[in-house]
């Protein structure tokens, strides 16, 4: 209201300061959540395009040729039956590249095949004797093979790999 001499009174003034204050401070705390909420959507973007990525690589991996009939597929089951993971553990590296060489070209700077049951009978890292690296981010894709064994029961191998860009 306006006092005898037709300006603002003091105790008014200080109410509408009050509350252009708070206003500030509420719209500043709304903001910085949507920033965070928006971080954490591009993020979540950002995993889900590195494991498409991961997918894409196993899924071409496990359907390259070898031979005229063979894909890296059925590499695999047989490697598994035979328990003998030397032909499969070649594969990989010429296909994902070795990580002992630091002269030779990778398209991805750290990779891990694994292929299980219900237990892990293969891991890249712990067949080549690979030091375990601290990698920033990656994807990481799992499929599964199912064949039968030479009992003829039908097993459920589990094949996952995960790829990254940055590693330390």
């Amino acid at each position: 209201m306006l006092n005898k001499k037709g300006v603002l009174a003091i105790d008014e003034l200080r109410g509408i300061l009050t509350f252009m204050f708070v206003a500030v401070i509420f719209l500043l705390i709304f903001y910085a959540c949507s920033v965070n909420n928006a971080k954490q959507e591009y993020e979540k973007l950002k995993f889900s395009k590195e494991d498409i990525e991961a997918t894409t690589v196993l899924n071409s991996f496990s359907g390259t040729l070898v031979g005229e009939e063979k894909k890296v597929s059925d590499v695999i089951v047989e490697a598994y039956l035979s328990k003998n993971y030397d032909y499969l553990n070649k594969l990989a590296m010429e296909h994902f590249g070795n990580l002992k060489d630091s002269t030779a070209y990778r398209a991805y700077d750290y990779w891990i095949l694994k292929i299980s049951d219900d237990s892990i009978t293969y891991d890249s890292i712990n067949y080549n004797s690979y030091p375990n690296r601290y990698c920033a981010s990656g994807g990481g894709s799992e499929t599964y093979i199912t064949a039968r064994d030479e009992n003829l029961q039908l097993i459920k191998l589990k094949v996952n790999l995960f790829i990254t860009h940055k590693c330390y």
